[in-house]
């Protein structure tokens, strides 16, 4: 009966791909494998074209099977999710696998490894930032201000910690930053203290404190979650009522929560792990945020990254009128005299995280 069993199990191995084939059997298909896969070709083997082309068409055919069998995605998925489970180790070099909270693994991205921004090592103090550099920054930021100023527009600047700045205690032991050890955005804060004329938003302590309540970033994702979010626009709303006292910021300790869908963050996206499970996720009713709504007035120009998305909703209670630009690096290039003469906003907020503003 054993021998019997395993010849069937074998015989059904080999005919599965075959059989999902025939009947457009496809789970798991939204795994993202991060290049295009083989199309089908147009001309079949044993057309007229195929047969004075044998070879290129033979092997044209074989790399669209190669890509495109049955159940192919179940087994990429299969190995991925093994491999993470498992050995908590990620088959894409930028993805850190971290500790557990008890609940999720936390991931990190490591944005050194694929040249978007600076990555652990900036956490770690492996790449500080040169004399001249921080130079520069400041001089970047005082014509910033210039900038606005002459267009009439109050400006505030937000940096969004990343992820491993606020949560290092779920980073694998030995990616961990050491006591004394000194960031780059620790730099760029130290540097930043000799700027009293720069409108600039720290959100790290109050982040940091936070945190003992309630879960501020997503564990397998890079952004802050819409609590995170609340507490930076606070923050942000703050330093704009120090500029004109009229502003009022919103009662948001009123505002009422509801448990979403789990999210899928972009980290098990990048892993290419199937969109099982995800994050907890809380989001304010609607009802209550438009009970916070206002007189709203003015025009706000928001220039920002994906971290701005949660900055957005909440700042929709203040203004009239809020436009945005997003960006990724750069964005203090993105704010030119040409964008605020087409928008003419009131305010600016001018938002990138860590990895990008502290990128060389």
């Amino acid at each position: 009966m054993w021998n019997i069993s395993l010849v069937v199990g074998f015989l059904a191995t080999l005919v599965a791909p075959t059989v999902a084939s025939v009947f457009g059997l496809r789970p798991w298909d939204d795994i993202d494998e991060k290049r295009a896969l083989a199309t089908k070709p147009e001309a079949a083997p044993w057309s007229r074209a195929g047969l004075r082309n044998l070879p290129t068409i033979a092997q044209d055919w074989e790399k669209y099977f190669v890509d495109n069998f049955g159940f192919r995605k179940v087994l990429i998925g299969a190995h991925r999710l093994l491999t993470f489970h498992l050995l908590h180790a990620s088959l894409n070099p930028s993805v850190v696998v971290g500790e557990s909270d008890g609940e999720r693994r936390w991931l990190y991205f490591d944005a050194s490894v694929t040249g978007d921004g600076v990555g652990l090592e900036s956490i770690l103090g492996h790449k500080p930032y040169a004399p001249a550099a921080l130079a520069a920054i400041a001089g970047q930021l005082r014509q910033i201000v210039a900038l606005a100023e002459s267009r009439g527009a109050r400006l505030v600047i937000v940096i969004a910690p990343d992820k491993q700045t606020i949560y290092p205690e779920y980073l694998p032991p030995d990616r961990r930053p050491r006591p004394g050890a000194v960031s780059r955005l620790d730099q760029f804060w130290a540097m930043a203290g000799s700027l009293p004329s720069v409108p600039l938003v720290d959100l790290r302590e109050g982040l940091r404190r936070a945190k003992r309540q309630q879960q501020l970033y997503y564990p397998s994702d890079t952004h802050w979650n819409w609590r995170g979010g609340l507490l930076a626009y606070v923050a942000t709303a703050r330093r704009l009522a120090r500029q004109d006292p009229s502003w009022q910021v919103p009662a948001v300790e009123r505002l009422r929560w509801f448990d979403a869908s789990p999210r899928v963050g972009d980290l098990t996206t990048l892993m290419g792990l199937p969109a099982i499970g995800g994050d907890r996720d809380e989001l304010p009713t609607r009802d209550s945020l438009d009970a916070l709504v206002g007189s709203k007035r003015g025009k706000l120009l928001l220039v920002a990254d994906s971290f701005g998305e949660a900055l957005q909703i909440f700042f929709d209670l203040q203004f009239q009128q809020v436009s945005t630009r997003r960006v990724t690096r750069g964005a203090c290039e993105a704010l030119t005299p040409a964008l605020l003469d087409a928008e003419k906003p009131d305010v600016v907020i001018l938002q990138s995280a860590e990895r990008y503003w502290t990128m060389d």
